[in-house]
């Protein structure tokens, strides 16, 4: 089991790199293979749920556009502000293990998506030697 923050499943590169984890063929063991897929759906689900929570956070404090975007009331951006800080850290606990960054070694990952999947990733301490 592992936690995860809002702030860290809406980043750009956490969300590139578990793509690129969950479409990558190299994966053997049916084990791994299906605690990746696990771990994945779980997420989805999550980033689901709060997607949800955050269009409805937006609409108490402001106005959500047709295209995606928003604005916040002026009158509600102290508000806004802490709300919004409070829904980034939010944390939502996944029942799976870690996916073993040995099992996912051929995946093309940069820098900075191994940064963001770190809460992810298990094994990543050894690396520092």
């Amino acid at each position: 089991m592992f936690e995860i923050t809002n702030e860290q499943t809406r980043n750009q590169f956490f969300v590139q790199g578990l793509r690129k984890i969950l479409n990558f063929d190299g994966i053997t063991e049916v084990k791994v293979a299906y605690n990746v897929g696990r771990v994945g759906t779980l997420l989805d689900l999550h980033q689901q749920e709060a997607d949800d929570v955050f269009k409805k956070l937006i609409k108490s404090h402001g106005t959500l556009k047709d295209n995606g975007t928003f604005e916040i009331d002026e009158d509600k951006m102290e508000a806004w502000k802490k709300a919004h800080a409070e829904f980034l850290g939010h944390k939502t606990k996944v029942e799976r293990h870690k996916i073993r960054i040995g099992d996912v070694e051929g995946v093309p990952l940069t820098p900075s998506e191994i940064a963001a999947l770190e809460p992810i990733l298990d094994g990543l301490d050894g690396l520092d030697d």
